[in-house]
């Protein structure tokens, strides 16, 4: 029986030149996973490769299907979240979760505010668990970028929640470049701080 991770790879690898094929491959490594993690629950490499497998999934339906890429996202978080249940502590299983709720939350937003803040929502709390794990700077910018994704969202939904996320967002901005120099080739931060900084005038 081949692995799920190698089945995964081989899609991966067909991704861009032949979208059904990858397809194709992602299917046998769900299938596999979901066997695997049946006959053996405890252990967690068998879930985490079930996850995946889901997100990989997903990332087929995106573009044509985008509610069927949702319904396989919840799932892919599902199983993201039984495992940081599992292992409260391991950083790759948060920053897995993290990762799920980062391509469902994209899938919606900017265009559906109010299906991708919930998602949000997720994820600023599982950038905050990463962070209190890990306070490098990487870590606190990332929630840092969570938090304007959320006041953008709010902002965007008519919310007053809206200021306290962009607040504490540049909060975290200023505490890190106080230590060192704001990155000048983070566009993406600088793109979204900037986005806060216009809202709070």
């Amino acid at each position: 029986m081949p692995a799920p991770a190698h089945l995964i790879k081989l899609g991966d690898l067909d991704g861009r030149t032949d979208p059904a094929r990858a397809r194709g491959w992602y299917e046998q490594a769900l299938a596999i996973a979901e066997r695997l993690a049946t006959l053996e629950p405890e252990i967690t490499g068998y879930l985490r490769d079930l996850g995946i497998s889901h997100r990989k999934m997903s990332d087929t339906h995106r573009a044509e299907t985008p509610e069927e890429a949702s319904r396989w996202y919840a799932r892919a978080a599902e199983i993201g979240e039984k495992l940081v249940a599992l292992q409260p502590s391991d950083v790759q299983r948060l920053t897995d979760l993290l990762f799920y709720c980062d391509r469902a939350a994209s899938l919606k937003e900017p265009a559906s505010p109010e299906v991708a803040r919930p998602w949000l929502q997720r994820g600023v709390a599982v950038a905050r668990r990463l962070v209190g794990l890990d306070t490098s700077t990487g870590q606190r910018l990332a929630l840092s970028r969570w938090l304007v994704r959320l006041g953008t969202a709010e902002a965007t939904l008519g919310l007053p929640e809206a200021e306290a996320s962009y607040r504490e967002a540049l909060a975290i901005r200023e505490a890190v470049t106080a230590a060192e120099p704001e990155d000048p080739w983070d566009l993406v931060s600088r793109a979204l701080w900037r986005l806060a900084e216009r809202y709070l005038g």
